[in-house]
């Protein structure tokens, strides 16, 4: 029988689905411990590089993440996400050029009032990851007449020049980065930040701080630093932000939860498990 160490913060329901259809004697700890790491045949997670230096020699790894990105062998479920991560991107971009939020608020005022024509045309539209998703969305919104432009890294250049900016990375990607106060205060005034990635890759605290100080951003947000993100956080009231949960990188998704399963058995029947 396999020990499973799942690193990921899964729902219950998620849990109870693979303690009941998957073989095996299951651990569920975001942060585990050194004996976790050292008992485990299978992780499912985004170790970091540490973490595997304390790991069986012959694990087997399943992550939401790029299998480039670490240096075992790695069953990744990133490629079925590039179509998905793609999509809401640019649904979040669509949403905010042409702003449904504003009409939803008005029409709860009975207000017929017109808004002022918007346009994706000649924005300037940065993804801060050269990948598969990246070049994804630079294909979708190629219609739209904007200006697309992938970079490795987010630098000075991108924040001052970015009317979107799209963060997707997740945290052992070597484009990762944490927008802090600073770095976010370099934005244009209206512009848009999207980030559906690691959670940390925003400082939420700062984006609140910076929000309230009168820096006029929008954000959608798709993965938080804590998940869920508790009731009384201040990100629940900004107008200028959106809240979608997981619904790119989603560890307890039905299709990453029958991947598990399909990977656990399909492992099992090579290793006569």
């Amino acid at each position: 029988m396999k020990n499973i160490l799942v690193t990921y913060d899964m729902t219950r329901g998620a849990r109870e689905h693979l303690t009941a259809n998957v073989p095996g004697t299951f651990t569920f700890h975001t942060r585990p411990a050194k004996n976790e790491l050292q008992s485990a045949d299978v992780i499912i997670g985004e170790p970091s590089a540490g973490e595997l230096d304390e790991t069986k020699q012959n694990i087997t790894l399943i992550t939401l993440d790029q299998k480039e990105n670490y240096r075992i062998p790695a069953f990744s479920f990133y490629d079925h996400l590039i179509e998905r991560a793609s999509d809401w991107m640019l649904a979040s971009i669509l949403e905010h050029v042409f702003r449904f939020p504003e009409y939803i608020a008005a029409q709860k005022q009975c207000d017929w009032a017109p808004l002022l024509d918007s346009s994706l045309r000649n924005m300037v539209v940065i993804s801060a990851a050269d990948d598969q998703i990246s070049h994804t969305l630079v294909d979708r919104l190629k219609v739209f007449g904007c200006e697309v432009r992938i970079v490795p890294g987010i630098d000075d250049n991108a924040l001052r020049s970015a009317d979107v900016l799209c963060l997707h990375v997740l945290a052992n990607d070597p484009s990762y980065c944490a927008l802090s106060a600073e770095m976010l205060k370099k934005m244009k005034n209206g512009a848009l930040l999207i980030n559906c990635g690691c959670g940390a890759a925003v400082n939420e605290d700062d984006l609140v701080s910076v929000l309230h100080d009168g820096h006029y951003l929008h954000a959608c947000i798709d993965q938080t630093q804590v998940m869920p993100l508790p009731r009384n956080h201040p990100l629940w009231s900004l107008d200028s932000v959106r809240l979608t949960p997981q619904t790119v990188f989603n560890p307890s998704s039905p299709s990453f939860l029958s991947f598990i399963e399909k990977t656990v058995s399909l492992e099992s029947l090579n290793h006569g498990c």
